[in-house]
């Protein structure tokens, strides 16, 4: 069987990109007259940042691709922190820009045109030949070695029940939070297993689903969308609302190329579910820790550090200023092969970039909560000049898969790719450690198992 998806329809209409379109020029145009005309102040410097990204959107086709997974989370982030995050910044009548915040907004701008420069030639390069998409066979999808690993999983469960303990459902207690907080969650190779197991149930009982459906494209349409949901969405690891996001939205792509019939209704009703959720869970989360949303400020300062902002940006310049002869050859090791599994404990955990941001974000203690920027990473190992580098790398790699998910040769294929690209495209949120994590225990098995399951049949 194959699922027919030549031309597919695309998820959002001419008339609605047009009009996108016409409202960012005209916003464009707003920005440039309010520069011209409104005596020049250090607070302007921000309004730089949306309009570069106006002119970004309205120069290229980014929104002509919406329907790639990497492409289309990377246009929603960008979206807030090109645009959302200015706009708070020049509303908040407390926020002050100084030196050291004009410094970080200057990188900011950098590392904003450098990747948006990077992804127009991507656009160009890779992109433009992707419009046309082969028809998909299912007849032949091998979920053998899935389905091996998921009862592996099961199994692993039944002899080390506490591995249950990095989870939690969307409404999450308290008593587990306590657990993630003291970072008592169970690791090693059986909680990967189950990390892998968790990712693929869903999957292969939708394929098996799907194969059933006969000539019917209605007939499990809506047990596989809510089956997808269930675990890729309300059962996350630890307090991580990326290990429920990327699940989500890898599921999200695999129902939009399993149900191309339904693009449209299957966009809009599964994009409010994961918002929904990420709503959830940041209120979950910011009720724990005693933060609120009462001021344009506190909201102002939440996306800032959940999206990598400049004020951000502006604590990695003054770390790495004053605290960079801290940063040795150690550290850079610590930074990149910390998170390797099973390894993790070999490496020093404070000798991290990340510790030095942290010092600096809370002028000294011992929190280390706060994620450093990709590119406030990014400076400390290469420099400012090349600080800007990481951030492109993850983009080319995210529309390396973008371009397998297009290409793929069956569904579990399908989601597999979206997940990658999902990752790569959510690093900009975080940075090169936290992306390099997923890379060693998710990207790389999953490219692996994706390889042996064409070369092994297992039925």
């Amino acid at each position: 069987m194959r699922i027919q998806n030549h031309n597919p329809k695309p998820i959002f209409s001419h008339k609605a990109m047009t009009l996108v379109r016409l409202l960012l020029i005209f916003l464009f145009l707003i920005l440039c007259v309010y520069i011209a005309f409104v005596p020049m102040k250090s607070s302007l410097l921000i309004l730089f940042v949306p309009l570069i990204f106006i002119g970004f959107v309205c120069v290229t086709d980014v929104m002509d691709y919406i329907d790639y997974p990497g492409l289309c989370i990377f246009f929603c982030i960008s979206v807030v922190r090109y645009l959302l995050i200015p706009a708070l910044m020049m509303l908040d009548s407390s926020y002050s820009i100084d030196y050291a915040e004009q410094a970080g907004i200057l990188l900011y701008l950098y590392e904003e045109i450098a990747i948006l420069v990077t992804m127009g030639i991507l656009i160009r390069k890779r992109y433009a030949g992707l419009d046309k998409k082969q028809p998909l066979s299912t007849s032949g999808e091998q979920v053998g070695l899935y389905a091996v690993i998921v009862v592996i999983a099961l199994g692993i469960l039944i002899f080390q029940p506490d591995v249950l303990q990095q989870y939690n459902f969307i409404w999450v207690a308290v008593d587990n939070y306590e657990v993630v907080r003291g970072r008592s969650l169970i690791t090693g190779l059986g909680a990967m297993i189950i990390d892998w197991g968790k990712l693929f149930l869903p999957v292969v009982i939708s394929i098996f689903l799907w194969k059933r459906r006969g000539n019917n494209p209605n007939r499990y349409y809506l047990i596989v969308c809510v089956l997808m949901l269930f675990f890729n969405l309300c059962i996350f690891s630890g307090s991580s609302r990326n290990s429920a996001i990327i699940p989500a939205i890898a599921s999200l792509f695999f129902i939009l190329y399993a149900y191309p019939e339904k693009k449209r209704i299957t966009f809009y009703w599964i994009s409010i579910s994961i918002l929904a959720g990420v709503l959830m869970l940041t209120l979950l989360k910011t009720t724990y820790l005693g933060t609120s949303f009462n001021t344009v400020g506190e909201l102002n300062n939440y996306l800032q550090a959940a999206f990598a902002g400049p004020r951000n940006t502006s604590i990695s310049v003054r770390a790495y200023e004053q605290l960079r002869e801290n940063f040795s050859f150690s550290t850079r090791i610590n930074d990149i092969m910390g998170n390797f599994p099973g390894l993790s404990s070999l490496f020093d955990s404070e000798n991290r970039s990340s510790t030095l941001f942290n010092i600096m974000y809370y002028s000294g203690g011992l929190s280390r909560d706060q994620i450093i920027p990709m590119v406030g990473q990014g400076l400390f190992h290469l420099g400012p000049v090349f600080s800007v580098v990481p951030s492109c790398l993850f983009l080319i790699l995210m529309s390396y898969f973008d371009k397998k998910y297009n290409s793929a040769d069956g569904l579990m294929e399908v989601y597999l790719y979206a997940y990658e690209a999902a990752i790569c495209s959510m690093g900009l949120l975080t940075n090169m450690s936290v992306v390099l994590s997923y890379f060693y225990s998710m990207i790389v098995p999953c490219c692996f198992f994706i390889y042996i399951s064409k070369k092994v049949k297992i039925r």
